[in-house]
């Protein structure tokens, strides 16, 4: 819940989509009530198109991991994953995750330093210097994949949704 109680406090446009499923739908409720319009979600499962399309238009993944997780230590979320495919830089709080060489972390270690991570991306998107700021250093960090094969891909799958 803390994440949209912060961005609540961001005064500037945004939109944030929620991919994941939510088991608790008065998370939901508590989302809607603090963002309104802002927040964006799905009721069940989304195609891989969606989750692709919902990616290549992100600007950041915000990784809102339980550290209680049932599941043990070596349990993923999977963002460290989705980031380096999609270029999209990875926001999570210090000590979450092991630093992955292939993914753009930024780290916080408190409310307000999240919270400027998400306005200065909210800023650099709105001045344009979004794609020199966070995306292109992000897919230079995704040393993992093998830059022909990721440009055919990635900018095949740009183009669909571009000129749909």
């Amino acid at each position: 819940k803390w994440v949209f109680e912060e961005m609540a406090k961001i005064e500037e446009d945004f939109q944030i989509v929620l991919l994941g499923k939510v088991v608790d739908s008065g998370i939901i409720e508590f989302a809607k009530g603090k963002l309104g319009s802002k927040v964006k979600y799905f009721d069940g499962y989304i195609s891989e198109e969606v989750f692709t399309e919902e990616m290549i238009n992100s600007h950041a993944i915000i990784a809102n991991l339980n550290l209680d997780s049932p599941y043990g230590i070596y349990k993923t979320s999977g963002v460290e994953f989705d980031g380096p495919v999609f270029g999209v830089p990875i926001i999570i709080e210090n000590g979450l995750l092991s630093q992955n060489k292939n993914a753009m972390f930024l780290r916080f270690s408190d409310l307000s330093q999240f919270r400027a991570r998400v306005e200065k991306i909210i800023l650099s998107v709105n001045s344009g210097s979004y794609l020199e700021d966070y995306f292109e250093p992000a897919v230079e960090i995704a040393l993992y994949y093998d830059k022909k094969k990721w440009e055919e891909k990635f900018l095949s799958e740009i183009g669909e949704f571009i000129h749909k």
